[in-house]
């Protein structure tokens, strides 16, 4: 069910009920999410069809918590509903439990991504390296 209250203004400013209302929901289309993991036991995210660490930490949880809070945002099927409920989730763990990432992680689950024909990568980062030579430059070359 759509959001109302609140909840609703992004959906709204984005035009997520139009789009809703004409059948326009996210299905077939994959989407990876390059975050903090996504946590276990999550109901509302009926979608993943994978979830890989890239970290080296060997878990996927989510102990950040932004990873699932992004998965939500864009593919809730519950209460708030996702801008894109029925899409499929790919959930990349490029962010260990410190909230910390590396380069080379995010290059090589790049490259795993496009390899694996996602359709949109949430990247949602930011922080002091934003300019990184490697990381810009490998993404340069798949959007131009």
């Amino acid at each position: 069910q759509p959001p109302d209250g609140p909840r609703a203004q992004v959906v709204d400013a984005l035009g997520a009920r139009a789009l809703w209302a004409r059948g326009v929901r996210g299905a077939g289309v994959h989407v990876a999410i390059f975050d903090t993991g996504l946590s276990a036991g999550q109901p509302c995210l009926s979608h993943v069809v994978a979830e890989t660490d890239w970290t080296g930490d060997g878990m996927l949880t989510d102990n950040v918590g932004h990873g699932t809070f992004m998965a939500g945002a864009i593919a809730s099927t519950c209460d708030c509903l996702g801008l894109a409920p029925d899409v499929r989730l790919h959930v990349y763990r490029v962010f260990n439990s410190d909230a910390e990432s590396q380069t080379s992680w995010l290059v090589k689950a790049l490259g795993h991504a496009i390899r694996a024909r996602v359709d949109v990568i949430n990247l949602s980062m930011g922080g002091p390296d934003f300019r990184d030579v490697l990381f810009t430059r490998k993404i340069g070359i798949y959007i131009y």
